[in-house]
């Protein structure tokens, strides 16, 4: 399977959105085959030399270079990094959609991910706001995407 597939399908809900609408079968799993969206939780590589979590898939860790990466569980939390509001539809699949929100995520763990807000006034959106992850079921794939941390969430 090629890295990019991978990369795009599991950094947001937006890019997997479009797949489906094109007719493509998004693959929600992992380099080394582990579904991850599919049962709800968010999974990044991490180098077992040195710690660090990476994204998107590599095959060698960028901050020591070995090749001792595997996939595990991450706390799915993060921060608002950077964000764009769609208000014109970026795919005719997503004419329904609009608008939406566009934004990079900075996880706990270090990496940033691209993905969509969602149950979030786009007019509510500030860098740095505390989000989760969160998993929707849209035909046969399982997207990821974020909403806010709040009280009882």
């Amino acid at each position: 399977m090629e890295m990019s597939r991978v990369a795009a399908v599991v950094s947001g809900g937006l890019i997997a959105r479009i797949a489906i609408a094109l007719n493509e079968k998004p693959d929600m799993s992992v380099r080394d085959g582990e579904p991850a969206a599919k049962e709800r939780e968010l999974r990044l590589q991490r180098c077992h030399a040195c710690g660090t979590y990476l994204f998107y898939p590599r095959y060698l860790c960028t901050a020591c270079g070995t090749d001792h990466l595997r996939c595990c569980p991450v706390s799915g939390r993060g921060t608002v990094f950077t964000f764009t509001v769609a208000r014109r539809p970026t795919h005719p699949g997503l004419a329904g959609e609009i608008p939406y929100i566009i934004a990079v995520v900075e996880l706990a763990e270090g990496p940033k991910l691209t993905t969509n807000l969602v149950e979030i006034d786009p007019d509510d959106v500030v860098i740095g706001l505390p989000v989760q992850a969160s998993f929707e079921d849209v035909d046969d794939a399982t997207l990821v995407q974020f909403r806010l941390v709040g009280p009882g969430r």
